[in-house]
């Protein structure tokens, strides 16, 4: 059995990366940053990367969204935060897997990895991507949001 106490279980094309939190979110950047030399033809077009931190377990206390060089530099600034066993679990076959957040309610999320801490089986952040046409949609439900409020 190759997954540690408290870690969910790995499904699908699904994979492991097991390093400290900050070789973890290093991991994350190298692979979710955008690049013109992408070989992978899934991943090509104008796709933006986010991380969803719900908890603010990780980063900083005063925001919940990074781009993934943010969360990298937010991580590094706390060595302590740091040097946590962590997990980066991701999706090989770059399919991800539809999430309901609290913090976006009226919209899911398409995630492609999640980050774990060592002991707990909740993620404490989320990798997702925003393509063109779900960038509008995520425009259009902040705005209406904003409206809903006023």
């Amino acid at each position: 059995m190759n997954e540690l106490a408290g870690e969910p279980p790995n499904k699908g094309t699904w994979t492991r990366y097991r390093g400290t939190l900050h070789q973890c979110v290093v991991k994350a950047l190298d692979t979710y940053r955008p690049s013109p030399y992408r070989c992978n033809p899934l991943d090509q077009g104008d796709h933006l990367w986010r991380v969803l931190v719900p908890r603010l377990e990780i980063g900083s206390i005063s925001t919940d969204l990074y781009d993934p060089q943010e969360l990298v530099w937010s991580v590094a600034e706390r060595p302590e935060q740091g040097a946590q066993p962590a997990t980066l679990a991701y999706d090989t076959s770059w399919v991800g897997e539809s999430i309901r957040t609290k913090r976006f309610p009226y919209t899911d999320l398409w995630v492609f990895a999640k980050l774990f801490i060592a002991g707990n089986n909740e993620p404490v952040a989320l990798i997702y991507r925003i393509d063109p046409k779900g960038r509008r949609n995520v425009l259009k439900t902040f705005w209406a949001e904003v409206i809903r409020f006023l």
